[in-house]
């Protein structure tokens, strides 16, 4: 069983955020024009990106056409950048919508004032500054990360039917995802993964000298604004999160079918196959015997208010 007298190192971060704003077709077309001045014009490139700013549109032969996906903007200056995925995408025919994607942690506060730039310039002041009450937050990404193997802990969100685990060579577990696709209502996705293994993976060598173990907590279609991020709102969302210590897989008190479905794919994979009945008798004896304090201190998240690192975007008008 593992034990949770743990440290937390870089407890927590905002790792991603997607928003979108609806338009009409005025700013459609003014959003249009001024992506093709940042484009061929490298002065307004550099005041509104910054000095190692670029933009890569996807198709600037379509730009006219103001339907287009992903144009990648570089914002930052000196070894500072961040990159923001920017589209346009049709909601009706006389609404379309404006679609953001970028990490708030990578931008930081000189990333934050320089996309409140961007806004401003392919929108104009005075809707820039309606921007963080008014835009709808599709995804949002939260990152924790400890120093602890938490492999032996299966972790379990309630009303997910998907879960997936992965092995290494010697069978042990090296990352749990547990939740819904990208397209169901107020949809949750939890990944668990092995942090140091990704690095020796990618780099051929650790970056860390101890186990570190990254949980990302992802939350689809919110229907919130900027300015309704509260702390309340993460932890209410995140504490549902609950671990059980892996003995429960050698207790006979579970069917053989759903014991083998949650060692090879996990409680919530596990739990899809049971029946109403089943479920309900084999999570009441899951928490009574085998749940484990998360190991996560998620109580943190109180604390930290996520709105004041995307304060730079509250434009005054």
């Amino acid at each position: 069983m593992t034990k949770l007298n743990n440290t937390v190192r870089n407890p927590y971060c905002l790792d991603m955020i997607t928003t979108t704003f609806d338009i009409n077709p005025d700013q459609q077309e003014r959003i249009a024009n001024r992506i093709t001045v940042l484009f061929r014009d490298i002065k307004k490139r550099t005041k509104y990106l910054g000095t190692q700013g670029k933009i890569t549109p996807n198709n600037m032969k379509r730009l006219k056409t103001l339907y287009y996906q992903n144009h990648l903007i570089v914002l930052g200056t000196g070894f500072s950048t961040f990159t923001l995925k920017l589209s346009l995408q049709p909601k009706s025919d006389l609404v379309s919508y404006l679609r953001l994607e970028f990490n708030p942690n990578k931008a930081g506060r000189i990333g934050c004032q320089l996309l409140r730039r961007l806004l401003m310039f392919l929108l104009g002041r005075s809707t820039a500054a309606t921007f963080p009450n008014k835009c709808r937050v599709t995804r949002i990404d939260l990152c924790f990360d400890i120093n602890l193997n938490v492999g032996n802990l299966f972790p379990y969100y309630p009303k997910t039917r998907v879960s997936q685990i992965m092995r290494d060579e010697d069978g042990m577990i090296t990352s749990f995802i547990i939740g819904s696709g990208a397209h169901s209502p107020n949809a949750v996705r939890t990944t668990i993964y092995d942090k140091e293994l990704e690095q020796i993976n990618k780099n051929g060598c650790s970056l860390y000298n101890h186990a570190l173990f990254r949980l990302e907590f992802s939350v689809r279609n919110t229907n919130l604004s900027i300015s309704d991020l509260t702390p309340s709102f993460f932890l209410k969302m995140i504490k549902k999160l609950k671990f059980y210590s892996d003995d429960f897989l050698e207790d006979d008190y579970f069917s053989n079918n759903f014991l083998s479905v949650a060692d090879e794919e996990g409680l919530s994979a596990a739990f899809s196959y049971a029946s109403e009945n089943d479920t309900k008798c084999y999570k009441r004896r899951l928490d009574t015997l085998y749940e484990e304090p998360s190991p996560f201190n998620f109580k943190q998240l109180i604390k930290r208010d996520f709105r004041k690192v995307l304060k730079e975007l509250f434009v005054k008008s």
